[in-house]
């Protein structure tokens, strides 16, 4: 009779450990679009290094700063603001998406630390500050 209920006890256990594995699991898209900018980037602002020899001609910085709908690049010869912004996050990587020049583009963001940053607004990787 002890061996009838062992069996069946452990039976029981299997198959509800098997039935919670296939249909209780949820499945969590961990690469979608979210509305927006990453709120670790609303309101700050960043810059990068200073280039002396473009003191005369231009910027002496690029600074990116973000709103809650918007991010901004300000380059040395170029400016853009992406509006309508939508991101996601993967690889330790953050896609920002918006609209800029009626054109859809994407800026990739890793974050170092709380300070530093690396953005490739256009072209190689850039490491900024935060100021």
């Amino acid at each position: 009779m002890k061996n009838i209920v062992k069996g069946s006890t452990v039976f029981v256990i299997a198959a509800t450990l098997g039935a919670v594995a296939t249909f209780g699991g949820t499945s969590v898209q961990a690469a979608t679009w979210h509305k927006g900018t990453p709120k670790v980037f609303v309101g700050q602002k960043y810059r990068g290094k200073y280039v002396k020899s473009l003191r005369n001609i231009a910027r002496h910085y690029e600074h990116v700063s973000a709103t809650k709908t918007t991010y901004s690049v300000y380059g040395f010869q170029y400016e853009f603001k992406l509006k309508g912004t939508t991101y996601k996050y993967a690889n330790k990587t953050y896609y920002i998406r918006g609209k800029a020049f009626g054109k859809t583009m994407t800026v990739k963001i890793r974050r170092l630390s709380t300070t530093k940053i690396r953005i490739l607004p256009a072209g190689n990787w850039q490491t900024m500050t935060r100021y």
